[in-house]
């Protein structure tokens, strides 16, 4: 077996199927399809050949629309094998996002679930190069074909490269359209690498799970840290609170990574004997609730591992094994990763002195190659020879990273610069409240105030604002506690279950009524 640590996606298949051939690789949840390593080599082979002879070419662009389906994953690897690019779209993307994406990236095929047919066939006249369809099941539709369950033991290319462009993934996009990022073989390889090795080693018998959206990269580099390890990779359909648990323990889980609102729904669930019945090693989850790090830990009786990183440059930062338990509710997002550096830095890209306040900055190996079509923000991103995250953050004494907020997610009042993930952090650690976002709103004589969106538990039917002012007050300095409080049904959220925050501010900053302003301790309304 060769070094596994820079293979490409299609070489790791192939040594997979040879080391595992008859072990299971893939298992979706709830249609119990599954394969085997060899199947999955086999069957990907097939469908990149069956991509060649239809026309597409090396570099051309593959959309897939569907949702999590065992197709999904055969069709990424596939098109990777036909050297060719996959662009995924949302399963939920509305018309002018799927346009938006299929005409930025000059989609050339697509790849769809037969039940987003009427969607591509209704939007058709206004995608300008898509010339093949394929649809993951039967079909007698006119103009699409079947996507092929044959299987091929050879691929159709001998020579796969690092530099090979895989992905052009399109961000989340809470603010502005979004971007496509261009990610090579090598980007993956990285990843992969990283998240069995890091903070715990992973081997052959661990049980991987993920829940996310196949069109997020979350279980794409989860199925290919399973490829690297021999391990089987669970794939449900999509996250539901109430059963996930029961997953994790009948499956026999070890690993699962979770990001945005999924530890809170999570903690919203009746208490169940499966919170502790599971052989989980470890979580890995982006942006841990400071306030509910400690009693994740204690409920699921299991470490939570904070990780930090994006789809630019995929996993950047993580906690340690040796300071994770030291740091559990810290806000801390722990150390870089071995191909990865930090840097804490001013506006002018200097590195600021340790405890001061800064903007996070990464680089090394194995990032995106930049954003397709747009070079202008491609070099705005990667600036002075790092990528800028868009995140401020800090460091300790001993170099270890904080994490503060987003860049644009300061409100500044009166000269005061406020952290709207601090004044969130408070407000989760009350009973009532499930989720919140705390979002800036014009103010003629301080500047800005601070508005908090507040969507309550379920069966909670109200919010005594009185007394979450007061919470808020007895944890924060007093230029820190909302002003504008306002009760929602809910909140927007990306693709990747997190507050869309830029949504919230074009929605909501033109606000008058229905809200509560503690500074006069009364609700504004028509």
């Amino acid at each position: 077996m060769s070094d596994q640590s820079n293979l490409t996606v299609p070489e790791l298949l192939a040594e997979a199927a040879l080391k595992w051939p008859e072990k299971t690789a893939l298992l979706f949840d709830p249609s119990m399809d599954s394969m085997t390593y060899l199947e999955l080599e086999e069957r990907t082979n097939a469908i990149a050949s069956q991509l060649i002879e239809l026309g597409v070419g090396p570099g051309d662009r593959v959309a897939v629309m569907s949702k999590n389906e065992i197709e999904y994953p055969l069709s990424w690897l596939g098109i990777i094998k036909a050297k060719a690019i996959m662009v995924p779209i949302n399963s939920f993307a509305m018309e002018a996002d799927a346009l938006h994406i299929l005409n930025h990236s000059e989609a050339k095929a697509i790849i769809l679930q037969e039940k987003y047919l009427e969607f591509i066939t209704e939007i058709s006249p206004k995608i300008l190069n898509l010339k093949i369809k394929l649809v993951t099941t039967q079909t007698n539709s006119p103009g699409f074909y079947t996507l092929t369950k044959s299987q091929s033991a050879l691929p159709p290319y001998s020579n796969y490269l690092s530099e090979d462009i895989a992905n052009i993934q399109y961000t989340s996009g809470t603010t502005g359209k979004p971007k496509g990022c261009m990610l090579t073989n090598f980007y993956w390889s990285k990843i992969s690498n990283a998240i069995i090795n890091e903070p715990i080693q992973l081997t052959e018998s661990d049980v991987l799970l993920n829940a996310q959206p196949f069109s997020y990269m979350d279980p794409q580099w989860t199925l290919l840290a399973g490829v690297r390890l021999g391990a089987k990779v669970v794939i449900l359909d999509r996250f539901h609170p109430s059963s996930f648990w029961q997953k994790i323990s009948e499956y026999n889980v070890t690993f699962f990574y979770c990001l945005g609102s999924m530890p809170m729904l999570m903690n919203e669930m009746p208490d169940s004997k499966f919170d502790k019945d599971h052989k989980l090693k470890f979580v890995a989850c982006s942006a841990i609730p400071i306030s509910l790090h400690k009693h994740l830990e204690e409920r699921f009786k299991v470490p939570w591992f904070e990780v930090y990183g994006s789809t630019e440059t995929g996993g950047d930062l993580v906690m340690s094994a040796t300071e994770q338990n030291e740091l559990v509710g810290s806000g801390s997002i722990g150390r870089a990763f071995a191909h990865r550096e930090v840097m804490i830095a001013d506006d002018q890209d200097n590195a600021v002195a340790r405890g001061e306040i800064g903007n996070i900055l990464v680089r090394g190996l194995g990032m995106m190659l930049g954003y397709f079509k747009n070079p202008e923000e491609s070099q705005r991103a990667f600036r002075s020879g790092w990528y800028h995250s868009g995140d401020t953050g800090w460091q300790d004494e001993f170099g270890r990273t904080f994490f503060v907020g987003r860049s644009k997610d300061i409100i500044r009042r009166s000269g005061e610069n406020i952290s709207a993930v601090e004044v969130e952090s408070v407000l989760y650690l009350m009973d009532e409240i499930k989720l919140v976002a705390c979002i800036p709103v014009v103010d003629s004589m301080r500047g800005e105030e601070i508005k908090a969106l507040i969507v309550l538990r379920d069966g909670v039917a109200q919010l005594d604002i009185e007394k979450a002012v007061k919470f808020c007050s007895e944890k924060l300095a007093y230029f820190k506690v909302p002003r504008y409080w306002e009760i929602c049904a809910d909140l927007p959220l990306t693709e990747s279950d997190k507050i869309a925050k830029g949504q919230l501010t074009s929605e909501k900053i033109a606000w008058k009524f229905d809200v509560f302003d503690s500074s006069i301790n009364s609700w504004i309304t028509k």
